[in-house]
């Protein structure tokens, strides 16, 4: 035991020692490097150094390093803060003023790279168009309010227009503004994690928090205090039957420990039993339900379970990457490997040797992920054939190979023609000599990302490269972006290339209008000049047709004055109702313009001002179009059975999974009358009625009258009832 006590301690000794050496070798470096730095002069030799991946952050790096002439330069500074938002540090103070480079440094890397934002300069911070503009560009959450001035922050009308982009900013709001209930409601309905922003007495608001749960974020429960964690009707409504995401790790433990909402939640994503009372994890059909939904469940079971040899086996039998949570012997079944590695190759790892020489089983490995090389036996490896074979199956497995493998131009030019980021892990013989380069480019032409400066600016092997892939273009460089035979080839075939032009083609109307007719999210690229030609942004929302599955509307990008055209707005509206939200306050103010863009598309409600959303009439004439309106009409005609029932009466589209009586108000779908009169409209609207009239006969047999699916929705003592059992029988004939 003394020896053991011992050892440890000189273990400890001579780990402590040797990081102390490494810090001290580092800061030493670190110094000498300080000192051996040289100013860089030469344009192409900087931007050749910037575009290499394999240092961290060396835009920032390299560019401290150039001289005043080409911190000045335009060109490099845009080159270097599209690689690293941080360079903006050390560009020039005029540089640091211009919005494109500010803007391009915010848009670096994935998401946003706000923390840019601290280096540009104080008249760009204090600008609120542009701030709004770059909440605007970016879809995830973006601290573009962190260094912004205090007084603009106690800007009710300011804060107010960045929480319509992303309830996330009222983060950033004064005291009083995060006090205010509408500004609150508000920020919480755009994104429900808005409420651990609120004030604390709005946090023990519960239309706040019902608001905020409604606003799409299952965890601002988290946020909210324990009277609605352990309020049964809060907890349920973070969980939706098609979002596996819930509120349940945040509820109460009494919440956590009740079985019917446990399952709730384990039928929808069994990896929530993490989650569930030590009881629950012990319970074997809680346990059961959880590994069906999903196999990794079975790790979160009680000890006694996760041993269980029907559980593993329901494990396996749910999902094939349960193999490294179960017994041994399952993992030397042949069968179960293949089918296992066929889904997931990086379990390649935990099969025993005989297989990871098998032929087959390798194959399906790194056809799956190309990381699974790895665990390949070294025989195989060996193999070239066999490794030409696999690289036929994953051309990602090249950047995985050795040295010799990698010279082998047979082996390179085939992982190329999936892969254009081989060419990355290639030896520099083929991205140095100009036939050779040529010669790539006609076979993968994405792969001019990885080629040496000099070659993106190379008219024929740019030209070279769009043909092959038009989308090559994003990686050209100089005077290549502003060649017109390019632009119009690139163009003809792939109009999203226009945001990568150079600023002059950016201002020019003929290619500009000829590419908006097309694809009218391009506009966000334009020039300011052309945002506010109105023929050009008429195209550009007329032609707008990815509504539902983009964040860049065009009218959001138009100059105020054409956002002000009723015209060009009610066009935008009837392409995709969310333009409502970028039309001029004028217009949104206005009650016979908001009523003609309800008449256009009813779901316009959702956007506009409150006073219009308890408007009977605007109301009314939404819901009569679509029924769906009603989820954004107020709370007072939510309870109006007349717009109730009108709603109801609209004959949905089988693609809608809604039924417009879920938002009812609560009062309504305890009315026993109204209910009646519901379901005999709409038979399966009896979901959504309160649980006591799911148990009342005369209901349920009129509702089963309209719709026999509305047997599902009646109480467990009905479904056995006699005279229930023989309407439903006679509704399938």
């Amino acid at each position: 035991m003394l020896y053991t006590y011992t050892k440890r301690v000189v273990d400890f000794v001579n780990i402590f020692a040797m990081k102390i050496i490494s810090l001290t070798l580092t800061f030493l470096f670190s110094l000498s490097a300080l000192f051996a730095q040289k100013k860089i002069h030469d344009k192409d030799s900087l931007l050749t150094l910037i575009s290499n991946e394999s240092v961290l952050d060396n835009s920032m790096y390299y560019l401290s390093r150039a001289t005043d002439d080409l911190r000045n330069d335009r060109e490099v500074v845009l080159f270097a803060v599209q690689r690293s938002g941080n360079a903006l540090k050390y560009a020039s103070s005029t540089l640091k003023n211009d919005k494109e480079i500010v803007k391009a440094a915010v848009q670096s890397g994935f998401g946003s790279n706000s923390d840019a934002l601290k280096y540009a300069s104080k008249v760009i911070r204090n600008d609120k168009d542009f701030l709004l503009e770059l909440a605007g560009w970016s879809f995830w959450k973006s601290d573009v309010l962190k260094y912004t001035p205090i007084r603009i922050l106690k800007d009710s009308v300011f804060i107010s227009r960045m929480i319509e982009k992303n309830g996330y900013y009222f983060k950033y709001a004064s005291r009083d503004i995060r006090n205010n209930k509408s500004l609150a409601m508000k920020a919480v309905t755009s994104s429900g994690d808005a409420l651990r922003y609120c004030s604390f007495k709005l946090r023990h608001d519960s239309a706040i928090v019902w608001n905020a749960i409604h606003g799409g974020c299952y965890f601002s429960l988290k946020y909210a205090p324990y009277t609605f964690r352990n309020d049964e009707d809060f907890v349920k409504a973070t969980i939706h039957p098609y979002f596996s995401l819930n509120g349940f790790p945040f509820a109460s433990r009494k919440i956590r420990n009740n079985k019917g909402i446990a399952l709730l939640v384990i039928q929808n994503n069994g990896y929530f039993l993490k989650y569930a009372s030590n009881k629950l994890q012990n319970d074997k059909e809680i346990v059961a339900a959880a590994v069906k939904e999903n196999f990794i469940a079975i790790q979160f079971a009680s000890p006694v379970l996760r041993r269980n040899n029907e559980m593993q086996q329901l494990s396996i039998k749910s999902d094939l990457d349960a193999l490294p949570f179960v017994k041994r012997r399952f993992s030397r079944d042949r069968n179960v490997v293949v089918k296992a590695i066929s889904q997931n190759g990086e379990l390649l790892r935990h099969v025993p040797m005989m297989f990871r020489r098998d032929k087959e089983i390798v194959s399906a490995a790194i056809k799956d992920d190309s990381e699974a090389y790895k665990y390949v036996s070294n025989k195989l490896k060996k193999d070239r054939d066999f490794v030409l074979a696999l690289i036929k199956l994953n051309g990602k497995l090249y950047s995985h190979l050795d040295n010799t493998y990698k010279k082998d131009s047979e082996i390179l030019f085939l992982a190329l023609t999936s892969n254009e980021s081989a060419l990355q892990f290639a030896p520099s013989i083929y991205k140095t000599q100009r036939d050779t380069v040529l010669k790539l480019m006609k076979i993968n032409g994405l792969a001019l990302k990885y080629l040496p400066i000099s070659f993106r600016k190379d008219r024929e092997v740019v030209l070279a490269a769009t043909k092959n892939r038009p989308s090559a273009f994003e990686y050209a460089l100089g005077d290549t972006k502003s060649d017109l035979e390019i632009v119009h080839a690139v163009l003809k075939q792939n109009t999203s290339m226009y945001q990568f032009l150079a600023p002059e083609l950016k201002a020019n109307r003929e290619i500009t209008l000829d590419v908006v007719q097309k694809n009218g999210e391009m506009l966000q690229f334009a020039s300011k000049e052309l945002s506010a030609d109105y023929d050009v942004v008429f195209n550009a929302v007329k032609n707008f047709s990815n509504c539902f599955s983009s964040s860049n509307i065009p009218l959001e990008f138009a100059s105020l004055n054409l956002r002000d055209d009723s015209t060009i707005v009610t066009t935008a509206i009837a392409r995709c109702n969310s333009s409502f939200k970028f039309a001029s306050e004028r217009l949104k103010l206005s009650r016979s313009f908001v009523t003609t863009a309800i008449a256009i598309d009813p779901m316009v409600l959702e956007y506009v001002d409150s006073v219009f959303k308890n408007d009977r009439e605007i109301v009314r004439i939404a819901v009569e179009k679509n029924g769906y309106a009603l989820e954004f009409a107020s709370e007072e005609l939510k309870n109006d059975q007349e717009i109730v029932l009108l709603a109801t009466s609209f004959k949905y589209a089988y693609l809608w999974d809604n039924i417009p009586f879920e938002f009812a108000s609560a009062s309504l779908k305890k009315n026993r009358a109204f209910v009646l009169q519901i379901v005999q409209v709409d038979g399966e609207a009896l979901q959504f009625a309160d649980d006591l009239l799911k148990n009342d006969k005369e209901i349920a047999l009129a509702a089963i009258a309209e719709n026999k699916n509305a047997f599902d929705f009646i109480s467990t003592e009905l479904q056995r009832d006699k005279d229930i059992l023989e309407a439903y029988n006679n509704a399938y004939k």
